[in-house]
């Protein structure tokens, strides 16, 4: 890797970041010392090591660096190896030199030892490189210097921190006679924020970053050495000292892309503690090694760009007394993470220089409220007092989310070396006193976290040269060091810890990127071809139905004036009825005679074509569908035939049902029986899932009417009456399916468990007996008999059963990880909402695997199906604390956030669980949640309904003011989660959030796309019928929206928000009687809704204006309304008493 060369005489001063470490933590073979570092001067422990940042001219000294794998090392300019090079350096621009040029312009208002008559000259250094002076200018105190010289570098990561770290320092000198010079004051000027930090962007923001500026000029203020020689001028009166810079730049230090998909990481070490003893902090002596006579050192280990790895190295830390806090609280060693929330609220209190958010110290006591006095010890500790910046390149960053999935921690050593003026002393303790540590990155692998502080718990580095091991083990335990004790681990044995604190410009992972939405609402939605013929064919079906009935109203007509014929030749004949049918073919034929005879006289026959004709004419229309007149006779013969014989097959289809079919049970042929099962289902769960239980119980009661035989759909019915505290149904249910078939054992399980909860014990017995007795080999039945034994005080009947189970579930699943006996049954039981069993069956899980994720996410559904949100909450996040990227924990953690309408917090575990790996239809649901809260927090001033889902929105607000009321980024936002939930599993609640959030962005065309796609998935959903009538109010549809209207109050609407926006749509269509209705429903959901009540009060002011108009003009009492419907007295009496309500 190349390392950055000035030009100019002399050797640089000082170190740089990046100089590689001895023995073990070595990452090239001429690794420079570990003591190096921007902090200031510093004793190599390697004399053979070069400076960095040497010359490349005029001196032939190479700069060193951290070598690439390998352990090639680049020379300065000039040189022809560039192997080394990074790769976010690796485009040939980037391989070009960087010149800078400084120029010194001027100074003004400065003053010497004789006041104004000053002569003076500015020396000009930029970090540790070689310094100009300007030229003398003479008796002025407003100088022009009009320096300017170059330095130029090869750029590289140790370059970058050079210029994020460094300044260039101005000294004012002031000359004097007989060749003296007195130095006046200094001036400070950071390359930082000019050309690396130049462009302030939130970290979530999708804004490009701009080309970084080549050239900036800043005046700074220079802070006398001697203030007294300033002029004492009054306050308002003075003149600050002043010097002007101009920096430029041949080529930017990094590209925008790099910085972009880089990072700029602040490292802040504030102490180690508690130390050895042995240590003191009286005055150094050679003579005494327990002196303080050395200097501390954190190096970092952190991968580099090429591949290979370089040390950070912060030194110069010193060891200090102070007075310890006595802390018994094991949270004080556990690092926290810290959030861009956390940045911001503290934003207003902390120095910028400081480089973010306080970070940790030793141990301070906790807040008190009753502020007692905190137990204090006398105790030592190693203190740093800077910060150091560290630019990471999208490779190395790359590699850093490797280690984090790996859960591999970045390593931290602690060193100690002689200070240089003690250079003589030899330290024969120093391997005994090197420590190490592990950053567990995982820990920062969550959307908005953008730091981690906290105490760091240190090992003794083994005394052979090998890397840091069982640094994991640290980190999974930080406070178990106390309770082992290790001879040959000092600091483990005094539970010694790193306080620091590290800081990202950008977290790790930030929340999905949404790429810009290029595809249309149509793009999602299927194709749907109409094969040919298909748009006649209803007709045509339609008009063949029609025709065939009346073939069978006219056959069976036909028979009465039979038997009437019969009849007449029998009384004619003097014979009764019955014995006309023996009579002889003869007379068969006679009576036909007769019978066409009495058709033509009576006028019946006429009658009967009459009522057939137009059933003809519309087979002959839409079967036949000619449209061109005939050609010739011949071709109307041919027709004409084809039209007799299709006629004549018809009719000897019909009359062969009427005399040969039995009467058979209806079925709809239109119906695919299975798909409807299921598709049922589906809507009964997904209303459940949204907190709609009436809704659900619609959907499972259509289910078990449509398909009474399946005992599945009277189980899955009774089971979610029993988890929505419909107990009673629930068992009247289980009781129907044993009714029709006693041995089926999910329902003998379930309702044992509901006799055992009602402690009818006996009968329990029974049911679970027999559900074993069916399956002996069922490891569930097992579990739920032993159980109920366990909790009938039946301990070896308990023993028995539970033993079978195991060995059964051993059996089948021949692995020790999968899911135990005691676990499915807890399952089932949450599913049935058997408590008692399933709190058992958790508890016993727990006793036998200990404290695992899988028990606490089946406990937490179990408390919310009883209400415990806050318990369920506790669950979740002990789950979260032994596996703290689990997919599903997260995902039930923001469901359970989301029922609670705590959005924000469910937004953020949403966005966790998208930042993980995950199976993408596994979060469906995550997508149209997420896209409900972005859609929600897009309406300005939404509120969440009473009664309806949590994040519902608030459309009225758009239809009140549709030009200020939705905020378009988070619209378009949610508008790109629904059409993902739509791409990976299409569905009416997926199809409705995406022409909700089209309605929003008055995309009018999508939405109405959306909505029918909706409505072909569910056309059952009130909520879809009621958005399409608001969207056809919008559009002036006031047709279509009747009917829509129509259809969403008959399948029962309950959400207030659209009613309310409803009735507001129809009031701007001037039909404020459907306003009312819409009104009146949505005051039913809440009403304390002052809106809608003005809204309400509103529509009937209309109403009764119109009916008043109506009477004047046409003299009627009654009187009619401006839309064409009466003003009714209960209108009327509601408009009494809604004004009644408001004088109150």
């Amino acid at each position: 890797m190349s390392s950055a060369a000035a030009t100019g005489a002399g050797p640089a001063v000082g170190a740089g970041v990046g100089a590689g470490k001895g023995a073990s933590l070595s990452v090239g073979q001429n690794a420079g010392a570990a003591g190096a570092g921007l902090a200031g001067k510093q004793q190599a422990t390697q004399p053979s090591n070069k400076t960095l940042g040497a010359p490349a001219s005029d001196t032939k000294q190479q700069a060193s660096g951290v070598t690439a794998a390998g352990g090639r090392q680049a020379n300065g300019l000039g040189a022809d190896d560039n192997a080394a090079t990074l790769s976010a350096f690796s485009d040939p621009a980037s391989c070009e030199p960087l010149v800078m040029t400084i120029k010194v312009i001027n100074a003004v208002n400065i003053r010497g030892s004789k006041g104004e008559h000053v002569n003076s000259f500015i020396r000009a250094q930029f970090a540790d490189f070689d310094f100009k002076d300007t030229s003398i200018v003479v008796d002025n105190s407003n100088p022009d210097f009009n320096l300017s010289f170059d330095q130029t570098f090869n750029v590289d990561e140790t370059l970058i921190e050079i210029f994020a770290n460094k300044v260039i320092s101005l000294t004012l000198i002031e000359s004097l006679p007989k060749e003296k010079t007195a130095i006046l004051g200094t001036a400070e000027l950071s390359l930082y924020k000019a050309f690396l930090k130049y462009f302030t962007r939130e970290p979530e923001s999708d804004t490009p970053i701009p080309p970084s500026p080549l050239v900036f000029r800043e005046t700074v203020p220079v802070v006398y050495a001697n203030p007294k020689l300033l002029s004492p001028a009054p306050e308002s009166q003075k003149t600050t000292p002043e010097c002007t810079i101009e920096v430029s730049l041949s080529r930017p230090l990094l590209r925008p892309e790099d910085i972009l998909n880089g990072n700029f990481v602040t490292l802040r070490v504030d102490d180690v503690w508690p130390v050895p003893d042995e240590w003191t902090t009286k005055e150094g002596n050679e003579k005494d090694i327990n002196s303080n006579i050395f200097t501390y050192t954190v190096n970092l280990t952190l991968p580099c760009e090429s591949g290979g790895e370089r040390v950070v190295s912060i030194p110069n830390g010193t060891i200090v007394a102070y007075e310890a806090p006595v802390s018994t609280d094991p949270s004080a060693s556990v690092p926290q993470t810290i959030t861009l929330s956390d940045v911001r609220k503290e934003q207003s209190t902390t120095d910028p220089a400081d480089g973010g958010a306080g970070g940790p110290s030793a141990p301070q006591p906790a807040d008190d409220g009753d502020q007692k006095e905190v137990e204090t010890k006398e105790s030592k500790k190693i203190v740093w007092g800077s910060s150091t910046v560290i630019y990471i390149g999208p490779s190395a960053l790359e590699r850093i989310r490797k280690l984090a999935h790996d859960k591999r921690p970045l390593e931290i050593e602690f060193t100690r070396v002689v200070q240089a003026k003690f250079a003589s002393v030899v330290d024969n303790m120093a391997s005994k006193y090197r420590g190490k540590a592990g950053i567990d990155v995982a820990m920062m692998m969550y959307p908005n976290v953008i730091g981690i502080k906290g105490r760091f718990m240190m090992d003794v580095v083994e005394t052979t040269d090998s890397a840091i091991l069982n640094s994991t083990a640290a980190i999974d335990a930080p406070v178990s060091h106390k309770s082992k004790k290790d001879p040959n681990n000092i600091y483990r044995n005094i539970g010694t810890g790193i306080g620091l604190e590290l800081m990202l410009s950008a977290p790790l992972i930030d929340k999905k990127k949404l790429q810009a939405i290029t595809k249309s609402v149509t793009d999602f939605i299927p194709k749907r071809f109409v094969p040919p013929g298909l748009q006649f064919e209803k007709r045509s079906k339609l008009a063949e139905d029609n025709f065939r009935t009346k073939i069978n109203e006219i056959v069976h007509k036909l028979v009465q004036e039979y038997r009437g014929v019969l009849q007449m030749e029998a009384s004619m004949k003097g014979e009764e009825q019955s014995s006309v049918n023996s009579k002889s073919p003869e007379d068969e034929q006679q009576r036909k005679k007769l019978f066409m005879y009495h058709l033509n006289k009576s006028g019946a026959y006429f009658s009967f074509k009459e009522q057939l004709k137009a059933s003809v004419v519309q087979v002959v229309r839409e079967r036949f569908r000619r449209k061109s007149p005939f050609a010739s006779q011949a071709e109307l013969q041919l027709f004409t035939s084809e039209v007799y014989v299709y006629l004549i097959d018809q009719m000897h289809i019909s009359i062969n049902k009427i005399f040969s079919e039995k009467d058979v049970d209806f079925v709809d042929p239109t119906i695919n029986r299975s798909a409807d099962f299921g598709a049922l289902k589906e809507f009964a769960d997904a209303a459940e899932l949204n907190r709609q239980p009436n809704i659900a119980a619609m959907y499972h009661q259509e289910r078990v009417a449509k398909y009474n035989e399946s005992l599945s759909a009277w189980f899955d019915y009774g089971c979610f009456a029993m988890r929505n505290s419909m107990s009673p149904k629930g068992e009247e249910c289980f009781k129907e399916i044993l009714s029709r078939n006693p041995k089926h054992i999910p329902t003998l399980l379930v309702y044992g468990a509901i006799c055992t909860a009602h402690e009818r014990f006996e009968e329990a017995r029974v049911y679970l007996s027999t559900a074993v007795q069916l399956e002996p080999r069922y490891a569930l039945a097992n579990t739920f008999l032993g159980i109920f034994y366990e909790i009938i005080s039946e301990d070896a009947e308990a023993e028995k059963y539970l033993a079978e189970a195991r060995q059964i579930t051993e059996d089948e699943l021949q692995d020790d990880d999968g899911p135990t006996h005691f676990s499915k049954a807890a399952e089932f039981a949450i599913q049935a909402h058997v408590g008692e069993f399933a709190d058992v069956a958790l508890s016993q899980e727990l006793l036998i695997k200990g404290p695992s994720v899988r028990p606490y996410l089946l406990l937490s559904q179990l408390e919310i199906q009883r209400g415990g949100f806050n318990k369920a909450a506790d669950h979740l996040k002990e789950a979260l604390d032994m596996e703290h990227d689990n997919v599903a924990v997260w995902s039930a953690l923001g469901h359970l956030q989301f029922i609670q309408n705590k959005f924000s917090e469910a937004k953020h575990s949403y966005e966790t669980v998208m930042s993980l790996r995950h199976d993408e239809r596994s979060i469906v649901l995550i997508y149209i949640r997420l896209g409900a809260i972005y859609l929600r927090s897009a309406y300005a001033g939404s509120t969440s309904p009473s009664g309806s889902m949590g994040a519902s929105v608030s459309p009225f607000l758009f239809i009140k003011n549709r030009e200020e009321s939705v905020d378009v980024s988070n619209a378009l936002i949610a508008k790109n989660m629904y059409l993902k939930a739509c791409a990976i599993a299409p569905s009416a609640q997926s199809w409705l959030g995406a022409g909700k959030t089209c309605f929003a962005l008055k995309e009018y065309q999508e939405a109405e796309d959306a909505f029918a796609e909706a409505n072909v998935l569910n056309n059952r959903d009130s909520e879809v019928w009621a958005y399409l009538a608001l969207l056809s109010l919008t559009l002036g549809h006031t047709v279509e929206a009747n009917q829509a209207i129509a259809q969403a109050l008959r399948l029962g609407i309950k959400d207030g928000e659209i009613l309310k926006a409803l009735g507001a749509a129809f009031m701007n269509e001037s039909q404020p009687t459907a306003a009312v209705e819409c009104l009146r429903m949505a005051l039913e959901q809440d009403p304390n809704d002052f809106d809608t009540r003005d809204l309400f009060v509103q529509a009937l002011d209309k109403c009764n204006r119109s009916f008043l108009a109506g009477a004047n003009d046409t003299g009627n009492a009654a009187g009619q309304l401006t839309d064409g419907s009466p003003m009714t007295q209960l209108q009327q009496d509601e408009l009494a008493g809604v004004r009644s309500g408001f004088s109150l």
